[in-house]
């Protein structure tokens, strides 16, 4: 690649993510009164304490409980 291309594809590069900069921010707005997550549907926060991560039983994989009601029915 010669000097040109590579600053035209940086140039590409750096418009792309100010976009993406400039849609994160409009889609997802920081608010100053509560610390946002995004998380799934099912999703539970990860145990932060020794005493949560004792008592943390971690969710079933949906695959492993897909393959487990297929092996079930051979």
């Amino acid at each position: 690649m010669t000097a040109k291309q590579i600053d035209a594809l940086l140039r590409i590069i750096d418009r792309a993510v100010k976009v993406a900069e400039r849609w994160a921010d409009r889609e997802y707005p920081e608010t100053d009164e509560v610390e946002a997550t995004i998380s799934r549907v099912g999703d539970r926060p990860l145990p932060q304490i020794r005493e949560e991560y004792n008592a943390f039983e971690p969710q079933e994989d949906p695959v492993e409980a897909f393959a487990k009601r297929i092996g079930a029915r051979s």
